[in-house]
């Protein structure tokens, strides 16, 4: 029995707009294929490939499966079209004239598919991982790269991506980006201007001095959609409607943010304030790492949890529904105690990990 992908509907053409038709086998892939939603970063475990797709599909689905059930691996496939004649884009490199190699050598960046016989390509990624540096994806990797998948025992995958060790096949596994994501995604062309300028007159405590890579976000404090002093005195002046959130501009929503910041800090505890465009935030402590994965379970860090703990709403059992939930406020944080214009204001529902701005690298 086989089926067409065409039939998985709009989702999977979604994920393979430009791929051709190809028939494989009754086991259905849609379960198994990477999306853009499953994160920035993967292994790329190995790829199959053969001239009759259908056994080059039942291998990337058994060896997911036996990733996933064996050794609770995130596993996933993603399908690549190739075909003769084939060609890609990459990195430049240098190619000699072969008829004339005292010519000086020409930069190229078109590569030609090494399996021009195949048409299509079933690639299996593990994943997935926030960065390169991501514990979690070097220990992975570490994991991965021995295996001896029983699925793999005598497989007739010819890809060139596969090891011809018969001891480790997956002794070429490489951390990689999401296929499904633009280049964009990747490449940090550093803060806004505006947004960096807003940052620069804060004396103290900035998040764009934070050590770490993360962070959690405790409080957003918004104000009217605009970082121009003059349109905020206009604002203020005529009293514009629907240009601020319960008549406080973002300047005032600043100055909390400080004032809040500067509280935390008096108590002890590592506050850093922040300005976007719309809001201004104010985060606690700084990690360099967010947790880890134990038992196929990804647990935050203890510090982590304790400050997410710290800030989140307490729950009334007495009550139910949107009722039980009580946001907290600098009251509810233990230590010295803050001035009654900030005292009142109120931590986010739920305080999350953010990543930690950078400026800009100056060349």
């Amino acid at each position: 029995m086989t089926f067409n992908l065409k039939k998985f509907g709009l989702a999977l053409a979604a994920c393979l707009f430009f791929h051709t038709a190809v028939s494989v086998s009754a086991e259905d892939l849609t379960p198994w294929l990477v999306t853009e939603k499953d994160g920035p970063w993967f292994i790329s475990v190995c790829t199959f490939a053969n001239p009759d797709p259908q056994i080059a599909a039942d291998q990337a689905v058994a060896l997911v499966k036996e990733l996933r059930q064996d050794f609770r691996l995130p596993a996933f496939i993603y399908v690549k079209e190739s075909g003769e004649g084939k060609t890609m884009e990459g990195r430049p490199y240098y190619v000699v004239d072969s008829e004339n190699p005292e010519a000086a050598p020409r930069i190229s960046t078109t590569y030609t598919y090494m399996t021009p016989s195949m048409t299509h390509e079933f690639a299996v990624l593990v994943g997935n991982f926030t960065s390169v540096e991501d514990p979690r994806a070097q220990r992975a990797l570490t994991t991965i790269r021995p295996l001896r998948p029983k699925c793999m025992s005598g497989n007739d995958s010819i890809h060139p991506m596969i090891s011809q060790d018969k001891n480790a096949p997956l002794s070429r596994a490489f951390i990689t980006s999401n296929p499904l994501l633009s280049r964009e995604h990747f490449v940090n062309s550093g803060l806004d201007p505006v947004v960096l300028a807003a940052n620069q007159d804060i004396k103290r405590y900035s998040l764009l001095d934070c050590p770490g890579k993360y962070t959690v976000q405790v409080a957003v404090l918004k104000g009217v959609t605009t970082l121009n002093q003059q349109r905020i005195a206009e604002i203020k002046a005529n009293d514009a409607r629907g240009l601020s959130i319960k008549g406080q501009t973002l300047s005032e929503a600043d100055e909390k943010a400080v004032k809040l910041c500067d509280a935390l800090r008096a108590k002890g505890i590592e506050a850093y304030v922040f300005r976007d465009r719309y809001a201004s935030i104010v985060t606690v402590g700084s990690f360099d790492f967010v947790g880890e994965e134990v038992n196929g379970q990804f647990t935050f860090r203890p510090e982590i949890l304790k400050v997410i703990q710290q800030f989140s709403p307490s729950i009334d059992p007495k009550q139910s529904g949107v009722a039980s939930i009580k946001r907290k406020t600098l009251r509810d944080i233990p230590g010295r105690p803050a001035k009654k214009d900030v005292e009142g204001i109120m931590f986010d529902l739920s305080p999350r990990v953010v990543q930690v701005p950078r400026r800009p690298v100056l060349n």
